[in-house]
């Protein structure tokens, strides 16, 4: 890939990622999940941007989004979204781009959840304090649900764009 396709691709992906942010943002809680927690959706362009671009370009996108953050929430939610985003794509980037990974994407998915929830819920404490981590078995659960979501769709979205290149 051009180093021109390279940055394009990358500033299309942050640009979906912080839309797919900001649009989970409107969406009310769900019944099944522990109060605060989202499906994450957006971390499936930083697991996607890992895999074809770089680590480094998935970050980019995690720091994009952690100002989107910051200009919409705040400084609390930028520094847990720089965290659990910094980590889980870290995590999944490592699982994704390893030679002889076991792993399919949906255990990529629920790993990637639970640092995420684990990072932010490690700021929450720095923030307040350490009675704060009893929360974290409610959202490690949760982390299944949306872990194997967005692991199904990361599956998804590989498969369509290996047919696409293929045709």
């Amino acid at each position: 890939m051009k180093k021109t396709q390279k940055i394009t691709l990358n500033a299309l992906l942050a640009a979906l990622a912080v839309s797919i942010s900001a649009a989970e943002g409107l969406l009310p809680a769900f019944a099944f999940m522990p109060p605060g927690a989202k499906p994450g959706l957006s971390n499936i362009v930083t697991m996607y941007a890992s895999k074809t671009l770089s680590v480094y370009n998935a970050l980019v996108i995690v720091v994009l989004k952690a100002f989107f953050a910051l200009f919409t929430r705040g400084a609390t939610a930028f520094c847990m979204s720089l965290a659990g985003g910094v980590i889980s794509t870290l995590v999944t980037a490592y699982l994704l781009n390893r030679k002889n990974g076991r792993l399919g994407c949906i255990g990529i998915g629920v790993l990637g959840a639970a640092a995420h929830n684990t990072a932010q819920i490690a700021v929450a404490a720095l923030i307040t304090n350490s009675g704060i981590f009893y929360y974290l078995p409610f959202l490690l659960i949760a982390s299944i649900v949306t872990g194997s979501i967005t692991g199904s769709i990361l599956h998804l979205t590989f498969s369509f764009t290996e047919k696409r290149s293929t045709e």
